[in-house]
């Protein structure tokens, strides 16, 4: 097993700015990072949007996990599209169960 120590981590830090003040003395203007090579993200277009949409219409109470089987999209990128383009986020995970912590409801006896 790798183990990474503090001064492993920091010296990879310190290449990276140096390597970055480099780049901005040569010349580089954005602080943007760089495309890197690779399969582009597919997933998050206007007609997967459009799906999500719809389905969430019909349904709020559908999942990350229902919707991402339903329309075959990864749930991450079924994530980002509820949080950036309905900014829609998690609100609680599960219903507090104010019994077992011993705080008594206004509905119990």
């Amino acid at each position: 097993m790798c183990q990474i120590t503090w001064e492993s981590s920091s010296r990879k830090v310190q290449y990276t700015k140096n390597s970055f003040a480099r780049e901005l003395r040569e010349g580089r203007e954005t602080t943007e990072d760089d495309l890197r090579p690779g399969r582009p993200s597919r997933s998050i277009t206007d007609e997967n949007i459009g799906k999500i949409g719809k389905l969430i219409l019909e349904d709020r109470r559908l999942s990350i996990r229902g919707l991402a089987e339903i329309t075959g999209i990864d749930k991450e990128c079924v994530r980002q599209i509820l949080h950036e383009s309905f900014n829609m986020s998690k609100v609680c995970a599960k219903t507090p169960n104010f019994r077992a912590k011993g705080i008594k409801n206004e509905h119990d006896p």
